[in-house]
Order: structure tokens, then C-alpha cells, then sequence
């Protein structure tokens, strides 16, 4: 009877066992099952890659993950991976985490005192890929903020290039207007602040002005040499021309010199052209006998001397010039009307025996000479009467102008 209790009880308690389990997952028989959630392997893997740029890290690495995520980007909107929007918004998050580490990097780089060109051809070529960059209709994906950032960093790079161009530049004086835009724009490198970070660039355009001083202040001085200093292979008239160039370029020198920074005084240019001068001044020679014509007063021309004849019968009428120093010389005559103008070389012309007869002529004629550099010569110029035997005032001559003048 005891073994029987016992047995009624274990049944018992199994019975229980069993209908309470049955009761436990009644509602997991008659409730509808529960939606599970579904996961977009292909955005959560952007995410993932997007989540893994930083500042914090090397730039070649931020360059690997870039270069894996446009890969992606472009493969998920070939294929349709991820709705169209999905990949505008994770291509614009990944493109602007990017944008703000390069331009981290950039600044860095140029807030330092050397510079280097390989960072700069890095820069432009990462820059270039960027502005490639397209969103899935094929507009850039540049906002305004990126477009102002990528400019800026460009006008750096654009600015040091043309600093170092103007500062290795072998001429530093092709001209005085072209010498005045160089200064000028050096004058707007220094402004820019980043630029003068770089001790090459700081060092080379803080000297800039001094060089180009200095080169202005040599061109003159070899001009001087070239020119002033070559007065005996020259004609008189060639080393007037001349002689006028070199002084108002130095002249010009000294209206610039401000502008330069420790110039050299203009006043060793001004003794070396004299001192050139007066040797010139020795070796040329012209020197009139007027005979009866007078200078012109008024006369404005800067070559040549002007004289016009007489109408008096107690003059000779004849016009020697003496003349040294020169291989070609020329003169111009200008007849009046009824009467002739006789030139004569090293005697007194006529008729029958002269170098050039000039007539009546509006315009002034041109009578050519060539000489043995060194030697003396003397033109005649006779002006004769008309047919009446009247003496015309309306003859001209123009005589180049002596190295004096």
C-alpha cells in the first residue's frame, strides 16, 4: 500500500509537469510569428568603410579606404545594389569626411616652413579625382563649401608656383614695364600669408626687389660699355641716338629706384656716360662756316640743325661743314623755287664740277656721304641765284646735330 502512495503521487506530479509545459507554449501556437528585421549587407558595409576614416590615421591609408569606397560606389549603382538615393547619401558622408581630412592634410603641409613638390603633385592629382566624383544622376558632388575649399588650396599651389618661376627667373630686368609687373607681383605673394610660410619662398621674395635692382643697374651699365663706349666704331649720328637712350635710361633708373631695396647709386652711371661722352666729344668733329645762311629759330627737331639761306648779295652764299668721326653722314636740302642748291666734297662746287644739285623741291631731299672713319672731310653748300641773278631765302639745309648739341 505504501509503494502504491508513492506511485500515485510521481504520477501526479508528472501529469502536472506535462500540462503546465503545454500551457507554456500555447501562446507560441496561436500567436503569428514575429517579422524578423532585414539588413542591407551592401549599405552596412559603406557605413563600415565610412566609419573608418580619420584624421587620426596615416593619409595613404584614408587615400586605400577613398579609392575602396568610390570603387564600391560605382559598382552598387552599376548593378542596383542600393536604391539610388541610399548611395547619394552615403556617397556625399564619405566624400565630405574625406574633403575635411584632405584639407587637414593640406593645411598641414602648408603651414610648414619647407615645402614639397611631390605633396603638391599629390595634391592636384587628388583634387582632380575629386572633382570627378559624381553622385548616381552625374552631377558632382561638390557643395559650395567644397568647391571654396578646393579653390583656395589651389590659388596656394597656383601662387607658389608662379613665386618660384619669378624668383629662379634668369633676367631679372627684360624691361622697365615688365620689371615694375614683377615687382608688383611679388608685392602680391608676400601678401599671402600661407605662401610666406615657406622659408624658399619668404627668403627669395624678401631679396627680390634688391635683385632687380641690381639687374636694372647692370643692363645700363653694359649698355654704357656697349654703346658709349664704342663711339669709334660708330657714326656721329648713330652715337647721338644712342648717347640719348643710355641717359634717359638712366634716368629712369632714377625714378625707379625706390622701389629697390640697398640700390646702388645712379651716379656712377652718370660719371662712366660722361666720362664716355667726353672722349666722344673729342673724337667727332663738325664745325661750321655759315657763309651768308642763318639758323632757323624755333626749330624743334632733336637730330638735325636747320638753316636757311639769304637774300643778300654781300654773302658768299656758301655753307662749309667740317666733319670727323663719322663713316656715313647725310644732310637734307630743300631747294626754293627758280634757284638750285650746289653741294660740293672737299671743294667749292659749280655747275660742272659738284657732288649734288638740288632744285626747286617741296620736300627736303637727302644727300647721302660715305668717309674713311678718321678722316676730315668739308661739304660745300652753295646756294645759287635764280636766273634773274636773285638770291631766293627760302633754301633749307639740315645739318646733323654735333654731340655737343
Amino acid at each position: 500500500m505504501k509503494n502504491i502512495g508513492i506511485k500515485t503521487i510521481i504520477l501526479f506530479v508528472v501529469i502536472l509537469m506535462a500540462v503546465g509545459g503545454v500551457l507554456a507554449f500555447l501562446p507560441t501556437i496561436f500567436q503569428p510569428p514575429v517579422q524578423v528585421e532585414s539588413v542591407n549587407l551592401y549599405e552596412k558595409t559603406l557605413d563600415t568603410d565610412i566609419d573608418r576614416l580619420s584624421s587620426m590615421q596615416l593619409m595613404e591609408q584614408n587615400d586605400s579606404i577613398y579609392e575602396l569606397l568610390k570603387d564600391k560606389v560605382a559598382l552598387y549603382i552599376d548593378e542596383e545594389f542600393m536604391p539610388s538615393t541610399d548611395v547619394d547619401e552615403r556617397t556625399r558622408k564619405f566624400a565630405e569626411s574625406y574633403v575635411d581630412i584632405f584639407s587637414d592634410y593640406c593645411n598641414a603641409a602648408f603651414g610648414q616652413t619647407v615645402w614639397n613638390t611631390d605633396d603638391h603633385a599629390y595634391m592636384r592629382e587628388r583634387m582632380a579625382d575629386m572633382e570627378q566624383l559624381k553622385l548616381s544622376d552625374g552631377t558632382p558632388f561638390f557643395t559650395s563649401a567644397h568647391t571654396a575649399q578646393i579653390n583656395r588650396f589651389k590659388k596656394i599651389l597656383s601662387d607658389y608656383d608662379g613665386a618660384i618661376t619669378l624668383i629662379n627667373a634668369p633676367d631679372k630686368f627684360p624691361s622697365l614695364a615688365a620689371a615694375n609687373r614683377n615687382l608688383a607681383k611679388a608685392k602680391e605673394y608676400k601678401d599671402n600669408a600661407v605662401l610666406m610660410n615657406c622659408n624658399v619662398v619668404k627668403e627669395g621674395l624678401n631679396k627680390y626687389p634688391e635683385l632687380v635692382g641690381l639687374a636694372h643697374y647692370e643692363s645700363i651699365n653694359k649698355k654704357i660699355d656697349q654703346k658709349l663706349g664704342n663711339y669709334k666704331e660708330l657714326d656721329l649720328v648713330d652715337y647721338r641716338h644712342a648717347t640719348s637712350k643710355v641717359l634717359t635710361e638712366i634716368q629712369e633708373y632714377k625714378d625707379n629706384v625706390y622701389k629697390y631695396s640697398q640700390p646702388r647709386n645712379s651716379e656712377s652711371l652718370e660719371t662712366k656716360a660722361n666720362d664716355f661722352f667726353n672722349k666722344a666729344r673729342r673724337y667727332y668733329h663738325r664745325y661750321l662756316s655759315l657763309g651768308g645762311w642763318s639758323s632757323v629759330s624755333g626749330s624743334t627737331n632733336t637730330e638735325y640743325d636747320e638753316y636757311k639761306s639769304s637774300s643778300s648779295s654781300d654773302s658768299d652764299h656758301v655753307l662749309r661743314v667740317e666733319v670727323k668721326g663719322s663713316k656715313k653722314y647725310s644732310i637734307r636740302i630743300k631747294s626754293a623755287p627758280g634757284a638750285s642748291v650746289v653741294v660740293g666734297l672737299n671743294s667749292r662746287p659749280d655747275e660742272y664740277n659738284n657732288y649734288k644739285i638740288v632744285t626747286s623741291s617741296q620736300n627736303y631731299q637727302v644727300v647721302n656721304f660715305t668717309f674713311e672713319k678718321d678722316s676730315y672731310n668739308t661739304i660745300y653748300i652753295v646756294n645759287y641765284p635764280d636766273d634773274y641773278g636773285n638770291y631766293i631765302s627760302s633754301a633749307r639745309v639740315m645739318i646733323p646735330k654735333s654731340i655737343e648739341g
